[in-house]
């Protein structure tokens, strides 16, 4: 409970006698005891994940606020990280650094939430991918005052989609350069792939025989009763 006082006077300007007046402050100091407590959990729990967890200003993009989860990311400390506010900018890969802002500011324009992967430099030098999903803060007016973002490490899924890559396009040269004929069909028996040894015995290109099914490029009318049976 507070109190406040104030002086009464009378008409020569002598003081007569003194108002108290009395605030019951006990849902006030319940709330605001609420809201640390709340805070407190929210930054136990973001400080529990691996994720980075950040606030950054919508204008500058410099980090107003982010989880220890930065050092296993970056390498660099909370307080590094912080304290400089052309650190992210400085960590993005230089081959992303355009698309990524592009985007960024893009989306802040129509005010979407979105997700962006570019490749990041660490302080060993070491190159990562992240997964960097965004949200804007916005007042009443609608205007953003603040980035709100997860950072998700990616590398690893990268990595094996790369791997896919280079087997896909292994295998597909090999099939282009086998001397058999290879037909690949899709479930409604139309054709999918047509590799060039397929175009030397049946003579149809490629281009000719995408899209097409059996009975129109490969299988005779007479041979088509049977086929039908298998």
């Amino acid at each position: 409970m507070t109190d406040t006082g104030a002086p009464i006077y009378d008409v020569d300007g002598s003081i007569n006698g003194i108002v108290i007046a009395f605030q019951d402050e006990t849902e006030k100091r319940q709330q605001r005891k609420l809201l640390i407590e709340s805070e407190a959990k929210y930054r136990n729990l973001t400080e529990s994940l691996d994720e980075v967890i950040y606030r950054a200003d919508p204008e500058t993009f410099s980090t107003t606020y982010v989880n220890s989860a930065i050092e296993r990311f970056y390498g660099y400390t909370v307080e590094e990280w912080l304290r400089d506010p052309t650190l992210w900018e400085s960590t993005i890969h230089p081959d992303d650094k355009e698309r990524v802002f592009a985007e960024f500011t893009e989306a802040k324009r129509k005010m979407e939430s979105g997700s962006i992967e570019y490749r990041i430099i660490k302080k060993d030098k070491t190159v990562r991918w992240v997964e960097d999903h965004t949200s804007w803060e916005k007042d009443q007016q609608g205007n953003a005052v603040s980035t709100n973002g997860v950072m998700y490490d990616i590398t690893e899924r990268k990595q094996a989609e790369e791997q896919t890559k280079q087997l896909q396009e292994y295998l597909q040269l090999q099939i282009e350069r086998m001397p058999i004929g290879l037909i690949v069909w899709d479930t409604e028996f139309r054709v999918r792939s047509w590799n060039p040894a397929t175009e030397n015995i049946f003579g149809f290109t490629a281009q000719e025989a995408l899209g097409k099914h059996p009975y129109d490029v490969i299988v005779p009318k007479e041979a088509q009763p049977y086929v039908d049976d298998i």
